[in-house]
C-alpha cells in the first residue's frame, strides 16, 4: 500500500514519533512509523489502538531460521513399527537401565517413532510390562528342562535339573527376575497358559512316577517356590553387592556376641550370611528331594 504523504503522526514532536512518513489504511486505520522504528496505530479520529515493534518481528525470524537450522533426527517410516519391534525395545532398555527407567516417551524415542506409535499397540506401561511378562515366561519354559527328556523312575533327577536349571537362568538375567518374580502384575492370558500348561505337564509326570496328585502338587510347588526364593535372594545380593564372601564377612559380625555365626563363618567358605550360595542351594534342594522320596514310598505302598 502507498505511503501518503501530509498526515502527521498525533503524537509529532515526541522522542518516539517524530516523523511524517505515515500510511492511511482505509477505511479508519492511521499507521504511523516512528525514527525508533515502532509502529503506532491510530483511528482516522487520532485515537491509540495498538503500538507494535517490527524489531520483535525481526528476533522471530532469527529464532525461526535458527530452528530451521537445528537438524531433526528422522523417524521412522509408518508402518514400520510393530508390537514384536516395541518389545525388543523395550526388553533393550530395561536390559540396560532397569524396568523402573522404562517409560513410554523413552521407549518412543529408542525406536525413533512418536510415542502415539507406542500406544497404538500398548494401553499404558502397565499392559506393556505384561506383555513383556508374557513374552519372558514364554522363553523361559521353551529353554527349561523338559518331562519328555526323562523316565517316571527318573523322576529325581528331572527335579533336580529342573530346579537348577531355573535357578542359572534366573542368575544370568537379572530382569528376567524382576519381571517374573518381583515385578508381575496381572498375567497375560498367553503367560498363564505357557505357566499352567507347564505346572500340567510335571504333575503328570510325577503321578506316573508313583506319587499321588496331592502330593506331586506340594512336591513341585515347594521345589518351585523354593527356587523362585532362592534367585530372588541371590538377585538382591547381586544388586547390593553384600554381603561379601568368605572370610570379609567377619568384618559385620560382633564375635563377642555372635561366636557360632563367627567360627562358621570361618571354618567354612562356603558360608555366606544372607543364606544364599551354592551349598545352601544344593542342601535345601537335596532336603526336599530326600522328603519327596519318602512320600512317594508312601503313596506307593497305600494302594
Amino acid at each position: 500500500m502507498a505511503a501518503k504523504a501530509g498526515v502527521r503522526c498525533p503524537d509529532v514532536g515526541r522522542a518516539d514519533c517524530d516523523t511524517e512518513l505515515l500510511t492511511v489504511m482505509p477505511p479508519v486505520k492511521v499507521v504511523a512509523i516512528s525514527a525508533s522504528h515502532s509502529v503506532r496505530t491510530w483511528h482516522a479520529e487520532g485515537q491509540y489502538l495498538a503500538r507494535y515493534d517490527p524489531r520483535s518481528e525481526s528476533r522471530a525470524a532469527r529464532g525461526s531460521s535458527e530452528m530451521a537450522e537445528t537438524p531433526t533426527r528422522k523417524r521412522r517410516p509408518r508402518g514400520s513399527i510393530d508390537p514384536e519391534k516395541i518389545l525388543d525395545g523395550a526388553f533393550e532398555i530395561a536390559s540396560r537401565d532397569g524396568l523402573d527407567n522404562l517409560s513410554m516417551p523413552g521407549l518412543a524415542g529408542h525406536l525413533d517413532v512418536g510415542v502415539t506409535s507406542i500406544y497404538w499397540y500398548f494401553r499404558n506401561k502397565d499392559d506393556l510390562l505384561r506383555q513383556m511378562n508374557a513374552r519372558a515366561i514364554k522363553d523361559d519354559q521353551s529353554t527349561s528342562v523338559s518331562v519328555d527328556d526323562f523316565l517316571p523312575e527318573n523322576w529325581r533327577a528331572f527335579m533336580y535339573q529342573h530346579s537348577n536349571s531355573s535357578r542359572e537362568r534366573y542368575r544370568q538375567d537379572d530382569l528376567r527376575i524382576d519381571l517374573m518374580l518381583m515385578k508381575t502384575s496381572a498375567y497375560s492370558g498367553t503367560a498363564t497358559k505357557f505357566i499352567y500348561q507347564g505346572v500340567e505337564d510335571a504333575l503328570a509326570f510325577l503321578v506316573k512316577a508313583g506319587f499321588e496328585l496331592t502330593t506331586a502338587w506340594y512336591v513341585y510347588s515347594t521345589l518351585s517356590v523354593y527356587t523362585r526364593g532362592f534367585a530372588i535372594a541371590e538377585r538382591n545380593r547381586r544388586h547390593n553387592q553384600t554381603p561379601p564372601e568368605g572370610r570379609p564377612q567377619l568384618n559385620l559380625l560382633d564375635a563377642a556376641a555372635m561366636p557360632l555365626l563367627t567360627a562358621l563363618v570361618a571354618e567354612d567358605d562356603g558360608v555366606i550370611i544372607d543364606m544364599t550360595g551354592d551349598e545352601s542351594f544344593e542342601f535345601g534342594l537335596n532336603m526336599i528331594l530326600d522328603s519327596a522320596e519318602r512320600l512317594r514310598e508312601r503313596d506307593i505302598a497305600a494302594r
